[in-house]
């Protein structure tokens, strides 16, 4: 018996160590204490969770590094002989992609959900969050507070060398306010943090040079195949990430990633991080480019290539649980990717112009003894032939043009004759939208749509009730335009086109079935659509006023806010709205700031503006240095009505963000921390940021 016992004792503490060893290796917890940084391994089933990639006809999919390097070259090999019957070369996309104008999206819910800023409550107190698109969908920042802590992101150069620095400050009480450690990050532009449970979130990126790689994959068997080393010509930019705990006091490096390629953009919702970096497929050499995640490529079965698009780009969307530290990632193989939205079921990718119209506008280089309509036709029909991968169409395409040219010659055209000839054929100004259902670590393609024109502000996308709104303007005819796209097929089931000709949108605001737009060419108009009707919407109203706003912000249902300059530019204007009555929008008041170039880190990113709506004021960073007023955060407070009035103003040079904690306003510029009471903005104390 005893013999027996001790078997079963040894079998038990034999499981129990098993168990113990799969819970530190899969990382699925967060520690109480700091813990040195995580030492990355393969990645296997015990350290990534191993989702399957939902798919559609809509899709190519791969089950091995070959399948994938297959369809790449093939890709480029067609790509090259199409270009090769004009004489021209085919340059594939081999820069990487940079945000249009930073973060966007809105969320269409009216009521608080529009108003993207809300106040949160830790440890009793009430304190400002990031002025975001959608609430509750936190989006990275040069600022953040827990209700405690301040923590702000500066970047720097000493002695030749590039840091990024984070400094930690004991925010409150204001008048125990100091700073109480800085992360140094050498050698890493750091872009925006996150604050999360106890944890600072930092993401950045840096470019590796001369990379040499020993390719790696991971089959759906899990097993590692070592492949060639390759020495690139050339350099890489890396997206990484660091996530220090802050639970002590003391930040310890708990996580570390990098991820290829450039950061378009990045949410924290639910939990969840999802970063999106956009790298090139091909390399300057013609070379074919496997992205990686902490050196190791991503397995062929978590990459997909959509049938309408050549290949030019990975876009990679990475996601990381929090809670667990559990991550997930795939790539995608699109035509390009510029900007994100995401809202709290889908994640959309958008990016500009259109693969198909460069084709076809090839087409007109051909000489005249052909007849282009004819030709053109046919390329369209193949074109728009979605059954088959964008690269058997473009075989397609070589076969007709060679069974038409026969021996006759092409007229070999550089690129401005040829925009003479057919300009809106072949420089059509589209934005194309992915769509991606997302639940936590899961993520679905569902579909993607073109619009006609650009975006030119980051709130002309919105979400609402199953369909999505986008607000372009397009160049060639100078007009502008709103679509609405179901969100479950994809296709564009309304648009209002034609809105004010010879103006471009300036701001734009979805709030529920309505669209605001503020266009500017000559005079400012603020104009009202109704999207009651998502197939036929209409136009309602608008107000002619002098100067334009560069954003609006919802301060209820019936007011908006907008923030932008006079006619001349010499001073910032500050006015509210009322769109009760929408074919009759009035304006309620207006103040102005300063007579000289002033201006707000607001009017090109939205992150600076601060709103606290139980006391009714918010803050914005104004520089003034060389104005008649002085620089610094000025405080508004507004009424029930949208009545304005400026409270005072607290001075600081350079400013940059303001936040609240409770009934203490903190305002930060480059060099210093401004703290005072925001009932009579007295001083309490200034914390001075070494630099």
């Amino acid at each position: 018996m005893k013999g027996l016992d001790l078997k079963i004792i040894s079998s038990l503490l034999l499981v129990l160590g098993i168990l113990f060893t799969i819970l530190i290796i899969s990382e699925i917890y967060l520690p109480s204490v700091p813990k040195p940084p995580i030492v990355h391994k393969p990645f296997t089933k015990n350290d990534s969770l191993i989702i399957p990639l939902d798919i559609s006809g809509d899709v190519v999919s791969f089950n091995t590094r070959d399948d994938l390097m297959n369809y790449l070259m093939h890709s480029k090999n067609v790509m090259e002989e199409l270009m090769n019957i004009f004489n021209m070369p085919y340059l594939p996309s081999m820069t990487y992609t940079r945000p249009l104008f930073g973060e966007t999206a809105v969320e269409a819910k009216v009521t608080s959900q529009v108003l993207g800023q809300s106040a949160s409550i830790a440890e009793g107190r009430y304190y400002s969050t990031t002025n975001v698109q959608v609430q509750g969908i936190d989006e990275a920042d040069i600022v953040k507070t827990d209700g405690t802590y301040i923590y702000l992101l500066k970047r720097v150069y000493e002695e030749n060398t590039l840091l990024s620095k984070i400094y930690i400050v004991k925010a409150y009480p204001p008048e125990e306010a100091n700073i109480v450690d800085v992360i140094e990050i050498p050698n890493t532009t750091i872009t925006g943090i996150y604050v999360y449970n106890k944890l600072l979130i930092a993401i950045g990126s840096r470019i590796q040079y001369n990379i040499i790689r020993e390719y790696r994959t991971i089959d759906i068997d899990e097993s590692v195949k070592v492949m060639s080393t390759k020495v690139y010509p050339y350099n890489i930019e890396k997206t990484e990430l660091l996530i220090y705990n802050v639970s002590s006091g003391i930040p310890a490096l708990v996580f570390n990633t990098t991820i290829d390629g450039w950061e378009i953009s990045s949410r924290l919702y639910n939990g969840t991080l999802y970063i999106i970096a956009s790298l090139p497929v091909y390399g300057y050499d013609g070379e074919i480019i496997f992205p990686t995640i902490n050196g190791r490529e991503i397995a062929a079965n978590r990459i997909i290539a959509l049938k309408d698009d050549m290949p030019e780009k990975y876009v990679i969307v990475y996601r990381l649980d929090l809670d667990q530290f559990v991550q997930a990632f795939n790539a995608f193989i699109l035509e390009d990717a510029s900007d994100i939205y995401m809202s709290y079921t889908s994640l959309y990718i958008m990016h500009r112009s259109a693969y198909a119209q460069r084709i076809v506008g090839l087409t007109s280089i051909i000489s005249e003894e052909i007849l282009l309509k004819s030709l053109n036709e046919t390329i369209i029909g193949i074109i728009d032939n979605e059954s088959i991968p964008m690269p058997q169409r473009i075989e397609m395409i070589i076969e007709v043009l060679e069974e038409k040219l026969g021996n006759k010659t092409i007229t070999t055209t550089m690129i401005e004759p040829s925009i003479a000839v057919m300009p809106s054929v072949l420089w059509e100004e589209e934005t194309v939208i992915y769509r991606f259902a997302i639940n936590d670590l899961n993520i679905t393609y569902i579909g993607k749509v073109n619009v006609r024109g650009y975006t030119l502000d980051p709130f002309s996308y919105n979400e609402y009730n199953s369909l999505f709104y986008i607000a372009t303007h397009v160049w060639v005819n100078d007009s502008n335009s709103v679509y609405i796209v179901n969100i479950t097929t994809m296709e564009i089931i309304g648009k209002l086109e034609n809105i004010e000709p010879g103006m471009d949108i300036y701001a734009a605001r979805f709030m529920g079935t309505r669209a605001y737009l503020i266009t500017y060419r000559r005079r400012d108009p603020l104009i009202v659509i109704d999207l009651s009707n998502p197939y036929e919407p209409i136009f309602l109203g608008k107000l002619l006023m002098p100067g334009y706003s560069e954003y609006l912000h919802p301060l209820s249902d019936t007011i908006l806010l907008g923030i932008g300059f006079t006619d001349d530019m010499s001073a910032l204007k500050i006015e509210t709205y009322d769109v009760s009555d929408p074919e009759n929008p009035r304006i309620i008041s207006t103040i102005t700031i300063g007579e000289g170039p002033v201006y707000s880190p607001i009017i090109h990113d939205y992150h600076a503006f601060t709103i606290d709506l139980l006391h009714m004021y918010f803050l914005i960073p104004v520089e003034a240095k060389y104005a008649n007023v002085p620089s610094g955060v000025y405080v508004i407070s507004f009424t029930e009505d949208g009545v304005l009035q400026l409270k005072g103003t607290i001075p600081l040079d350079f400013p940059r963000r303001s936040i609240y904690i409770e009934d203490t306003i903190y305002a930060i510029g480059e060099n210093e921390i401004v703290i005072a009471r925001s009932d009579i903005l007295d001083i309490i104390k200034i914390i001075v940021i070494f630099t």
